[in-house]
């Protein structure tokens, strides 16, 4: 679960009730996950009868995704509300993988020793703090989503702006050539952005087995559980759900021609 924000510039065509809809945006989303490790000891050949324990605290990790999309939607309006509904088409620009700084205490039990061995920095027991991190990660360089949004005109509703004239004793109202929008949308992802096995390039390098590994008793690198065995052939949709506030400048349109006819 995470947040994000879009921006977009697009173009509106409106006949009558009718909307269609285009243009060009980037979206920008963050993946947020707090993962649980279980405490885990290790074997030391040299000292059979020794085991060193390790404990692992405040990892988390965050995926981010950048993506330059087009949108084609169509749509209809009813006095001050419309709604759209279509298809987002993009390439990523960027995604990268990060983790927060991490815990790790070290421990270590003998059973020729009735107690505990801890605070013994000599022999590498204690707390070590990994700092946060961020990699590069290949994920899939297409991007389709289905998009939909409802909302209301709120010039029109709220704080409509009008100017008044007076031609041939007709008073004409023209509405202002700026409005504004407000709306909730929903983009839901019909790409698999977990693109593990189409890509040579393993995440951050990690091939296989588990997200934890210890290169020794101090040094521990955390990969992505995205690379982690059991999740490399799991499919992953993104679900973008929120508000939209939109600006819209209205086109310049030739004026009717009020004239006297001559013969």
């Amino acid at each position: 679960m995470g947040g994000g924000a879009t921006i977009g510039f697009e173009y509106e065509l409106e006949y009558k009730h009718l909307l269609v809809h285009t243009g060009f945006g980037i979206d920008y989303t963050m993946n947020n996950q707090q993962i649980e490790v279980e405490d885990f000891s290790v074997g030391i050949q040299e000292y059979p009868t020794m085991q060193y324990h390790y404990s692992i605290s405040n990892y988390k990790e965050r995926d981010t995704y950048g993506v330059g999309y087009i949108p084609i939607k169509i749509g209809a309006k009813f006095d001050y509300w419309y709604f759209l509904v279509g298809a987002k088409i993009g390439l990523f620009s960027f995604a990268n993988y990060s983790s927060s700084a991490t815990d790790m205490t070290i421990w270590a039990s003998d059973e020729d020793v009735i107690d505990p061995m801890t605070n013994l920095p000599t022999h590498h027991l204690q707390t070590y703090h990994a700092e946060s991190q961020t990699k590069l990660i290949n994920m899939a360089s297409f991007n389709a989503m289905l998009s939909a949004e409802i909302g209301v005109q709120l010039d029109s509703k709220l704080w409509r702006k009008t100017k008044q004239r007076v031609l041939a004793d007709e008073v004409h109202t023209t509405k202002a050539n700026v409005h504004y929008r407000l709306a909730l949308f929903a983009d839901y992802g019909l790409t698999n952005l977990h693109a593990y096995r189409a890509n040579p390039i393993p995440y951050n390098g990690h091939k296989e087995g588990g997200f934890l590994q210890l290169k020794d008793v101090t040094q521990l690198d955390a990969y992505s559980v995205l690379g982690y065995q059991p999740f490399q052939d799991r499919a992953l949709n993104n679900l973008f759900v929120g508000v939209k506030l939109s600006i819209q400048f209205e086109l310049p349109q030739k004026e009717a021609c009020h004239c006297i006819q001559y013969p």
